[in-house]
Formats: C-alpha cells, sequence, structure tokens
C-alpha cells in the first residue's frame, strides 16, 4: 500500500466475503472468507478496525485493517445487516 492510499472495503453476501480493493487504481488488495452472509461494513473512526455485520450468523466480526486478520466475531441481534457510528 502506498502512502496516501484509500481502501474500499465491501462485502459479498453470496460468497462470505469481505473485500479490499485499492480506491485508485481499482486492483484487489485482499479478502477474507466470513461466517455467513456479511452484509454491512463499516470503519472505525480512527481506521484501525473494520466491522461487518454476518446477516445469517447473528454476528459482528472485527477486523484489523493494517493485517486484515479477523480480531474477535461476537453474537449481536437478530440478522444484523448495517452499521452505523455515532458520536458522544
Amino acid at each position: 500500500m502506498h502512502v496516501g492510499s484509500v481502501e474500499v472495503w465491501i462485502t459479498n453476501f453470496g460468497n462470505n466475503q469481505a473485500s479490499v480493493f485499492d480506491a485508485h487504481g481499482r486492483e484487489p488488495l485482499g479478502s477474507l472468507t466470513l461466517t455467513a452472509a456479511p452484509s454491512g461494513v463499516d470503519i472505525s473512526p480512527d481506521g484501525h478496525h473494520a466491522y461487518v455485520t454476518n446477516a445469517k450468523a447473528n454476528e459482528l466480526t472485527v477486523i484489523d485493517v493494517a493485517s486484515r486478520t479477523i480480531l474477535r466475531t461476537l453474537a449481536i441481534g437478530t440478522d444484523p445487516d448495517g452499521l452505523g457510528w455515532a458520536s458522544r
């Protein structure tokens, strides 16, 4: 990854993947296999973590953005399909 690059994170519900692309060159940078039906994805405000909802597994996966590794998976509510941040 070059300095100043911008990543785009997407999910593919049908093949249980989260993929990362370079926004400028549109090249694939990597992908991860998740539990079941990933749908929503959001990046933490500090850019260190990606959060992906797994709709059919009722889970949230926490991913380290730099290494693209799964840190943990948490059980959450039924059929999660999106994420959002709120500041206090």
